[in-house]
């Protein structure tokens, strides 16, 4: 475990061991006569092997042009050892390398949940070859090989199920606690249990490619992000060192006393305020990764917990996303069995919820779907393919060279759309030739998640959709959104995002497709829903929601606010703690052995705070 590392680390070695000198020294000190020049040269000795790492800090520091806390720690052992504080110099050497090795411990158990991640990966997997099974490394296995899964085991890959059935505990990608079951076409993911069943699956990623490792390194790159509070703290405690040489020196010029100006110095390092935003920081990525959100980065933390204004995409984010084809209307020559087929051939290669819905429902059909020869996506319209030597569109009637629908078929779009129908139109060769009518439901706990965004503070809850007007108020009555904005294009969404931001609107955008992508990109948090979202939805977003539960959303929001909150409250710890400690050695009423420990107890005491965050429950 990561845990036991940090532990056995050579700096937390030689921290231990310095602790034990410094308690042997004190105990000898206190019962053995005559034994004061032997203890000095202990105390003395601790105190270089103690200040060695932060020396060699310090020194790191300004031969890179930084300054950084070890500068003034070092002056502050360097100052002791000449006073004569050979004890208090130990103690300072101590008390900062076992902060040290807290911060590293308390990162490290934020860490876990991206451990565990690493470690559920199987090394091994059975595929499938022409006299059986092979046992083949893991990483090895490539795109479109069958790899056979047994009750019990843990996936190997990504991919979709080839044959068979199995349920699977996903918990430990998504957050789900219950097992999914997953049949014929269904993806699954390394690392997640086959609880029950056999089946084969036919690879999509392996190795780097997995989901469980795109996690990962989300996550440590998230780590390395920093937020705005966090680089306000580091600059702050850059400017500190100059200033507190000059107060300690003022103070020794005007009481004589070396031990107060040698406790000033102690007491006044600022570690507590540089730990006290990166800590909550990395304990919010982590414990957020660990329920099935990923962040990637102390900014969009921080970003999260300013929100005022969330915008919803509909399909796929609002509802379900799993439509069906409930009316199929033909406009023309063509039939209504040759309208679905040629649809939804020529969605087989798109990655909307609505394609997939449209080649579902031909599939239970039992018709034979034919490979596009050509291809194009056009955002928020639809799509237009070559198939069968025809030129099939998929989409809104903007799709066609004449957008106008039939007069005919005027007032059955209307009455479809007034009861809450989505209303797609199939375009031959440039002519109208049918209409299909799609029914998406709203998510079951949307509206659960709208009211308790609402409890958290979040002012504005807008539905942004490409879909019509009535189409989108009937979900917006089910979901309980009020605001409604409807017949958006990518463009359309992104505007309202830049119009909200110049309003002073912190606006946290929800996605899935890649018609969401510019808005994503452009909001203060973008989220993208998933597993399940466009890889170019989920590349905009700052956020990720692993799963298909909405309530993750709430989740963030609320973890946001919590890191938001300990960050704050750190802070003015820190500050206060320096101030009041400063003022009580400046006095005369802090040794400098008693400025070390309480300087490193605010250290202790904020990275507590943080790593209590850790464990919470969301």
């Amino acid at each position: 475990m990561n845990r036991a590392k940090s532990l056995g680390s050579p700096q937390s070695l030689l921290t231990l061991a310095t602790g034990l000198g410094i308690l042997a020294a004190w105990r000898i000190g206190d019962s053995i006569a005559d034994s004061r020049d032997w203890v000095q040269w202990l105390t003395l000795g601790l105190a270089l092997l103690g200040g060695a790492p932060i020396f060699l800090g310090a020194a790191k520091g300004l031969l890179k042009g930084r300054s950084n806390v070890d500068e003034l720690v070092s002056i502050a052992i360097i100052a002791a050892l000449v006073g004569g504080e050979y004890l208090a110099a130990a103690v300072v050497a101590f008390m900062m390398n076992f902060g040290k090795m807290l911060e590293d411990f308390v990162e490290e158990v934020s860490g876990d949940a991206i451990t565990r991640l690493l470690e559920l990966a199987p090394q091994v997997a059975r595929v499938k070859v022409d006299d059986g099974y092979r046992e083949v490394p893991a990483r090895s296995v490539a795109r479109g090989d069958i790899v056979l899964v047994r009750e019990g085991d843990r996936i190997p890959v990504d991919g979709a199920v080839h044959t068979g059935s199995m349920t699977v505990d996903v918990s430990s990608i998504t957050g789900e606690s219950v097992p999914m079951f997953k049949s014929l076409g269904e993806d699954v993911f390394a690392g997640t249990v086959n609880v029950e069943g056999v089946a084969e699956i036919r690879s999509t990623g392996s190795g780097q490619e997995t989901v469980l490792n795109r996690i990962v390194q989300m996550v440590e790159t998230a780590k390395a992000r920093k937020a705005p509070v966090e680089r306000l703290a580091e600059r702050y405690a850059r400017y500190f060192t100059p200033m507190i040489l000059a107060i300690s020196l003022l103070v020794f010029l005007l009481t004589r006393d070396w031990h107060r100006a040698i406790a000033v110095l102690i007491v006044a390092c600022p570690c507590s305020l540089v730990l006290a935003t990166p800590t909550a920081v990395v304990a919010g990525i982590a414990r957020s990764a660990f329920s099935g959100i990923l962040a990637r980065g102390g900014d969009v933390m921080e970003a999260v917990g300013r929100v005022t204004t969330v915008a919803l995409d509909k399909t796929g984010t609002v509802t379900t996303g799993r439509s069906t084809v409930e009316t199929v209307v033909a406009l023309g020559n063509v039939s209504e069995t040759e309208i679905i087929r040629l649809a939804a051939s020529a969605e087989t290669v798109s990655s909307h919820p609505l394609g997939a819905a449209l080649i579902e429902h031909a599939r239970g059909l039992k018709l034979h779907l034919a490979t596009p020869e050509s291809f194009r996506t056009l955002p928020g319209r639809g799509v237009v393919a070559k198939v069968d030597g025809r030129t099939v569109s998929v989409g809104s009637h903007y799709l066609l060279e004449d957008p106008t629908i039939p007069a005919s078929a005027r007032p059955l779009v209307k009455d479809l759309r007034a009861e809450g129908f989505t209303c797609l139109t199939v375009g031959i060769d440039g002519s109208p030739a049918g209409l299909l009518a799609m029914r998406d439901s709203a998510r079951p706990e949307i509206r659960d998640v709208v009211a308790r965004l609402k409890k958290l503070g979040v002012a504005r809850i807008t539905l942004l959709t490409g879909d019509n007007r009535q189409v989108a108020q009937a979900i917006a009555a089910q979901a309980g959104i009020d605001d409604v904005r409807a017949g958006l294009f990518p463009a359309d969404k992104l505007r309202y995002v830049e119009k909200w931001q110049k309003d002073g609107e912190r606006v946290l955008m929800v996605g899935d497709g890649v018609n969401d992508a510019p808005a994503l990109a452009q909001a203060d948090v973008g989220v993208a829903m998933g597993i399940n979202g466009t890889d170019v939805a989920v590349e905009s977003a700052d956020v990720t929601l692993l799963g298909d539960d909405l309530r993750k959303l709430v989740d963030i929001v609320r973890m946001g606010k919590r890191t938001l909150s300990v960050i704050r409250f750190n802070l003015v710890f820190s500050v206060l703690l320096n101030v009041a400690a400063f003022v009580a050695a400046g006095l005369g009423d802090l040794s400098p052995v008693g400025a070390a420990i309480l300087h490193n107890a605010g250290s202790v005491f904020v990275m507590v705070n943080a790593g209590i965050m850790a464990v919470r429950k969301l």
